[in-house]
């Protein structure tokens, strides 16, 4: 039989009452605590059962760049032991002791003094700021992925990116909000009752239990979505995650031990470690979930249409479908994207061109947010202006103008001015068509009047 054993459970810090009611349950079956790393990963070792009273508190003033034998950690357990108290385990944050005297004065008798030690500890500079970044980079992450809602929300693998960032953010945010609401309450209780509200050992496990399941969740989903094949990338994503997380804990004990430092060089030394590890895990942890969902067939496949367009190409002017390089439909439940392009040729061999998009979606804001991202953003070498909007059938047209201005961007010292210069002024046309739960973006190479899309708007109308 194993003699020593690991148990990943999760405390904080105003939970000691139910720290020390864990560690007794464990006492009373012969598992003693003799380590704890990463503030999370408990380390027992196998003795005889005995029953024994805990009390675990957190060290008054104490920082995560501190020392776990500093001079006011020493004191304090010299001054619990001279109380009749014997050391479990002193470390940075956590201070357990035992005894087997039920009638020994705990640590710690002042509730107010208690809250409010374990109040600064639980929202340190350092936690809420770190926190408070995380949460800022992936709500810049989740925002790039919803800049452009009627393209995102029809690919299945950028909505688990969405939700997948979500989720992400609202854990983070909960662990700030979770301790606020807490303390709020524990203020209120000693104001009525003088008594110190206590979390109990069950509550903690049910708190790990949830968070381990909706983990389990995340990762049935996940490789559910991508398909046996993908359980080799998930399988290193986990160990990407485990690596980093020991990289920062092995770190952060470095930067403790280090001599000659203050607290604020400390915490440089430590944010720019793990500042720069996150930020290429992030991408790296990006790039591999984009890489579980792979195109079914790697070969070279013929473009294939969903659904018609509203109004076909030959009705828009004479174009005809041209397969290229920028054919794309894709839908989820949620939404519904197509791009096509057409070509028409004159007999003087002249081309003009018209790429369609159209846009359906039974949620009426992916329709209106996408309707935002136009004008299409052709560079400062062009000059855009809404020609003219009117409203037919409830339906919605916006055009908008371009005119080529790019020798105005230039001077005759830039490189590109004496190519760019021969080029003739060039004007064409946007059009955008939309209702509530549509949108069809014609975008013309040439000036187009008004009269040649009329079929489309009809289309969208009825």
């Amino acid at each position: 039989m194993a003699k020593i054993r690991y148990k990943f459970i999760t405390f904080r810090e105003y939970e000691t009452e139910a720290f020390a009611e864990y560690l007794e349950y464990k006492a009373a079956k012969g598992w003693f605590l003799t380590n704890i790393h990463q503030n999370g990963i408990l380390r027992f070792e196998k003795g005889e059962p005995k029953k024994l009273n805990f009390c675990v508190a957190v060290l008054p003033g104490s920082s995560g760049l501190d020392s776990a034998d500093n001079w006011n950690a020493r004191q304090f357990r010299e001054y619990c032991e001279e109380a009749g108290w014997k050391l479990q385990y002193g470390g940075t944050l956590w201070q357990i002791f035992y005894t087997e005297d039920e009638a020994l004065v705990p640590i710690e008798t002042d509730p107010e003094i208690r809250l409010e030690n374990q109040r600064r500890i639980t929202f340190s500079w350092g936690k809420v700021l770190g926190q408070l970044f995380i949460i800022g980079l992936w709500l810049w992450m989740l925002s790039s992925f919803i800049k452009e809602p009627g393209i995102r929300f029809s690919s299945y693998e950028n909505i688990i990116l969405i939700v997948f960032y979500a989720i992400l953010i609202l854990i983070m945010t909960g662990r700030l909000a979770g301790p606020a609401l807490w303390f709020w309450k524990a203020e209120r209780s000693l104001r009525k009752t003088d008594k110190f509200p206590v979390t109990t050992w069950n509550q903690v496990r049910f708190r790990n239990i949830a968070g381990g399941i909706i983990i389990i969740i995340m990762l049935a989903f996940v490789i559910c979505s991508g398909g046996k094949s993908r359980a080799i990338p998930i399988t290193l994503l986990l160990i990407l995650f485990i690596m980093f997380a020991l990289y920062c804990g092995k770190i952060l004990e470095m930067v403790r031990e280090t001599e000659n430092a203050t607290k604020t060089g400390k915490a440089m030394i430590y944010i720019v470690a793990t500042v720069i590890v996150g930020t290429v895990a992030l991408v790296f942890l990006t790039m591999q979930i984009v890489m579980l969902f792979p195109d079914k067939d790697t070969e070279e496949r013929r473009y294939d249409r969903i659904a018609e367009f509203p109004s076909s190409f030959e009705e828009l002017g004479g174009y005809t479908f041209e397969e290229g390089w920028s054919e794309k439909s894709q839908q989820t439940l949620l939404c519904f994207y197509q791009r096509e392009s057409g070509v028409m040729r004159d007999d003087a061999g002249t081309v003009q061109n018209l790429t369609m998009e159209y846009f359906k979606s039974p949620l009426p804001w992916i329709i209106q947010s996408t309707k935002k991202t136009y004008p299409v953003y052709r560079g400062n070498v062009w000059d855009v202006q809404i020609k003219e909007s009117w409203i037919e059938g409830g339906t919605s047209v916006v055009r908008y103008h371009y005119r080529w201005i790019g020798t105005a961007k230039l001077t005759e010292e830039d490189p590109d001015y004496n190519y760019i210069s021969e080029w003739p002024d060039r004007e064409r046309d946007l059009y955008v068509i939309s209702n509530e739960k549509e949108l069809l973006a014609l975008d013309y190479s040439t000036v187009t009047e008004r009269d040649v899309i009329e079929p489309a708007v009809k289309a969208m109308a009825d």
